[in-house]
């Protein structure tokens, strides 16, 4: 069955607007609990947050109420005093399971800017071992409670043994079927995350990419196409143009035909050798190439169209303030703008034919006094259609 690039382009549309709609349902499921009183009571008092001692104290003023929380009396006073000194409580590296107890706030400091949590990894990988090897975050926060969220996916996402699944449930690293393989960052020195030049590197890929697979001495991936076909996937001396490379398997598999093809489409989409930045990607299967090109083309589309949407939205949103005049979105009308209305709010007016060109003060005067003689100019308010109207007229 042979599909027109109109219909490939509508299927790409349906299925990317069906998931678009499964997103919007999950976060509708997903909206964050409100932060209660304690919440906000308990942190504005403690400096360090999230820390061992807030959490304690937010478990107390729940079970207490906001209002008693803290409030200080002669008798207690020296008591809650103490409360807001430096508690001395164990701090945990997600990454090589040490822990170390922290006496001073200095401490807590040095410890946090090096990565540890407050929240043992042993702890989590128990539970998740006691769930099958998978989990989302209920059986953590159950177990070590809900106000230590925040820090339970730091560790989480910390741990080398732990990965995350698209499903957003975390799993275990058994050795066996399971291999995690966490992604490694790589910086030129942009200060970008992730890096405009690197971007993400996995580990995997990098022992890929140093591998001589097909055994002829040569390690890593090879140009493909070209005066340069099999050298190393590196600028070689004299070469004028940028390299196109693939893995050696994928090589062998291709007709020479195929390799000159794909080294002709990469020096199409990216002509000059000399370019530095993020590299531009050609697909080395042609069919594959001219299908990104068409899910490209129906992404582009659909942004053009949520970006108008939004633009109408916000055209049509309520007058908060007064604002710029702007295109207006009613038909036939030329202007729009929110003012201030004469009950002490604001309302949105509408002016000006669409299409109509106006007369300002270099114009036709005869034009203008006849346009204020029908509008009655000289009673007008600004805050109407009408005095706007004129106010353009005489601009």
């Amino acid at each position: 069955m042979n599909l027109s690039t109109e219909q490939i382009k509508q299927i790409i549309k349906e299925e990317l607007e069906s998931v678009l709609d499964e997103k919007k349902k999950k976060k509708k499921k997903k909206k964050k609990k409100k932060k209660d009183a304690c919440y906000r009571k308990v942190k504005k008092r403690y400096k360090v947050w999230p820390s061992a001692y807030a959490s304690g104290a937010l478990v107390k003023c729940r079970k207490v109420g906001a209002k008693n929380w803290g409030n200080k009396s002669k008798k207690n006073e020296s008591l809650n005093e103490s409360e807001d000194t430096f508690n001395p409580h164990m701090m945990y590296d997600p990454k090589s399971d040490k822990s170390e107890m922290t006496k001073k706030i200095e401490d807590h400091e040095r410890l946090a800017k090096k990565g540890y949590t407050h929240v043992d990894p042993k702890a989590l990988r128990k539970i998740l071992k006691d769930e099958g090897g998978a989990s989302g975050m209920d059986p953590f926060l159950k177990a070590i409670g809900e106000e230590m969220e925040e820090e339970i996916k730091k560790t989480l996402d910390a741990m080398p043994d732990v990965g995350k699944h698209k499903d957003e449930d975390y799993i275990l690293d058994d050795n066996k079927e399971i291999d995690i393989v966490k992604e490694r960052k790589k910086n030129c020195g942009c200060g970008q995350d992730p890096c405009k030049t690197y971007g993400v590197l996995k580990e995997e890929g990098l022992k890929a990419w140093f591998d001589d697979a097909d055994g002829d001495g040569q390690s890593g991936w090879e140009q493909i196409g070209g005066k340069y076909d099999g050298k190393p996937c590196a600028k070689q001396p004299g070469q004028k143009t940028k390299p196109k490379c693939a893995s050696p398997e994928k090589a062998a598999s291709m007709s020479k035909k195929e390799r000159d093809s794909a080294a002709k489409r990469k020096r199409k989409k990216d002509p000059n050798p000399n370019r530095k930045g993020k590299a531009k990607n050609v697909n080395t299967d042609p069919k594959k190439e001219s299908l990104n090109r068409i899910i490209e083309e129906v992404i582009e589309e659909m942004n053009n169209e949520l970006e108008e949407a939004e633009l109408q939205e916000k055209k049509n949103s309520k007058c908060t303030k007064v604002t710029k005049k702007a295109s207006s979105s009613r038909k036939g009308k030329k202007w729009m703008k929110c003012v201030k209305s004469d009950s002490g709010g604001y309302k949105r007016i509408h002016w000006g034919q669409k299409g109509v060109r106006v007369t300002g003060k270099s114009g036709n005067t005869k034009r203008k006094k006849s346009f204020k003689a029908r509008h009655n100019c000289s009673k007008a308010k600004a805050n109407t259609p009408q005095g706007q109207a004129c106010k353009d007229w005489a601009e």
